[in-house]
């Protein structure tokens, strides 16, 4: 799982799924964003931030994918 902040609200944020989008400069990565707070944002991954790694999971308990 990919975990980046929201553009709106700040709160961490589940990359849900990734897709090239045409445009008239050529295919740009995108990537369906979903926060905690149920925001959800179709963006270009250039315009987001990766969450800070933190010890646990952004939801709480322990990381699986260490």
């Amino acid at each position: 799982m990919d975990w980046v902040v929201c553009p709106q609200c700040r709160q961490p944020a589940e990359v849900t799924d990734r897709a090239e989008l045409d445009s008239t400069d050529g295919p740009i990565a995108h990537a369906h964003v979903r926060c905690l707070l149920r925001h959800w944002f179709v963006l270009p991954v250039e315009l987001l931030t990766a969450w800070p790694e933190p010890a646990l999971h952004p939801l709480g308990g322990a990381r699986t994918d260490r």
